[in-house]
């Protein structure tokens, strides 16, 4: 809206664009953002067409975000969603992208379409769509850019997203020779159930850890939930913000994890809007981005913090070898809940120190699960528990910690009873009694016990 005050009352023109021979839409205005097709809230929807086939296709447009760390250039990268998934590639994608200064907007013709998770078919799915900035503009910073399935002015549709670009900040303010990592979690569903006092022992946990920021995304959340919420964003911890569905799906509440419930593993390609958002948020605010859901931990063994975690796995690569790796990651276990600790050196352990109370769990997954911290100069998309692309490789190369020095904590409600002799799934035998988050008891006890009284007083 800031932008669009000023481009509306100001007399810029377009002698740059002409300069430099670039092509722009002279007779295309920045419009309105009351006059945008609005859809849900947070997003907005435009039609586009292939024009070779005259196939149309419902785009729903999120974000937008400058990127310099290409190096190729900087450019603006769109987060979009729609139904037609990798088929959406073969239209011809052009941006209109606007800059201070300069009155009309230039035309540039998208280099990358990525679809996210493509493999998994029948619904809405994320999409990534690159646009480079002009050389000759590189030295400006993009406001505003417009999806288009065409280059030709006189047939563009009216969207327009304000370009996000938060240069490096300082979370908070700790040593340069400690890296910032931030955490993201996938959107709550949370309207019908209460998980504020495990929320609270969670974010307590992850702030000892060393989470400089936790980043959450709410669809729906109990009133007990939107206090925690509130809390740790006035204490700094926690930046959060509403999120909607695109398109037709139900924005109730209530209905948010029955739908989940009902697309199964339908619904995993759109929960990757507000982890990638998260990404490229904070390319600039983090060295390293956790993507974690809030019954998991990356658990330290030998070290006390996931700052000594990271350090510990560099100390022993070159440059070179750190430089191509764009994530660390530990391996999963699951810790089985029907094993509870009722005392620690013989005093009861509170029932809000959940993850104290549960300290059997399984032997590390061979594969699958995996969680990590992922290098925010090499990533470009990232799914649930690993990064998807990377800036010049198609594939990103990671490297897993040592069992002895990190695993990953599942508190994860059982599916099935680890004392059930019938079931096939081994993965969910806890053999393994292991009082390691204990040397963190003293501390999370008395954090915890502090924010429920502030919290709930």
């Amino acid at each position: 809206m800031q932008y669009w005050k000023r481009w509306s009352t100001s007399n810029w023109q377009n002698d740059l664009l002409y300069k430099f021979g670039l092509k722009y839409c002279e007779q295309i205005i920045l419009e309105d953002p009351l006059m945008l097709n609005h859809n849900n809230i947070y997003w907005q929807k435009t039609i586009a067409k292939n024009m070779e086939t005259n196939e149309t296709i419902d785009m729903y447009l999120y974000n937008a975000y400058y990127d310099i760390r290409p190096s190729s250039g900087p450019v603006v990268v769109l987060l979009t969603v729609n139904k037609m998934g990798k088929l959406a590639r073969f239209i011809k994608w052009s941006c209109l992208i606007w800059f201070d200064e300069i009155r009309s907007p230039v035309v540039v013709k998208a280099t990358h379409y990525i679809t996210l998770m493509e493999n998994i078919k029948g619904f809405y799915h994320t999409q990534l769509i690159t646009c480079p900035v002009p050389n000759e503009l590189s030295t400006l910073v993009p406001q505003a850019i417009s999806l288009q399935s065409t280059d030709n002015c006189k047939q563009m549709k009216i969207n327009v997203l304000r370009v996000i670009f938060e240069p490096k900040l300082s979370i908070n303010q700790q040593s340069v020779s400690k890296p910032s990592i931030g955490t993201c979690v996938k959107a709550f569903r949370y309207g019908a159930y209460d998980i504020s006092v495990r929320l609270i022992e969670w974010l307590e946990m992850v702030r000892i850890l060393g989470a400089g920021k936790v980043y959450f995304y709410v669809f729906g959340a109990m009133d007990n939930l939107r206090k925690v919420l509130k809390h740790y964003q006035q204490d700094g911890l926690v930046d959060w913000r509403p999120i909607t569905l695109p398109g037709n799906q139900p924005n109730v509440e209530a209905l948010y994890n029955l739908w989940a419930f009902k697309l199964q593993s339908r619904y995993w390609p759109i929960e990757l809007v507000e982890l990638n958002d998260c990404l490229y948020r904070n390319l600039y605010r983090h060295d390293f981005i956790a993507i974690l859901d809030v019954d998991e931990i990356i658990m330290p063994n030998r070290v006390d913090n996931w700052h000594q975690l990271i350090q510990s796995i560099e100390k022993n690569l070159t440059y070179i070898e750190r430089n191509k790796i764009a994530f660390y990651y530990s391996r999963h276990s699951h810790v089985c809940e029907v094993f509870q600790e009722k005392k620690r050196n013989s005093q009861p352990i509170p029932e809000y120190l959940y993850m104290m109370q549960h300290t059997f769990r399984s032997q590390p997954w061979i594969s699958g699960n995996e969680k990590s911290f992922i290098k925010t100069t090499h990533v470009s998309a990232v799914h649930n528990h690993f990064p998807i692309k990377c800036y010049g490789n198609k594939r990103c190369n990671g490297l897993q910690f040592d069992l002895k020095d990190s695993i990953l904590w599942h508190y994860r409600r059982n599916k099935t009873n680890p004392l059930d002799p019938k079931r096939k799934n081994r993965n969910f035998d806890c053999p393994v009694h292991d009082l390691i988050p204990w040397k963190y008891y003293d501390q999370l006890d008395s954090n915890v016990k502090k924010i429920i009284r502030k919290v709930f007083k």
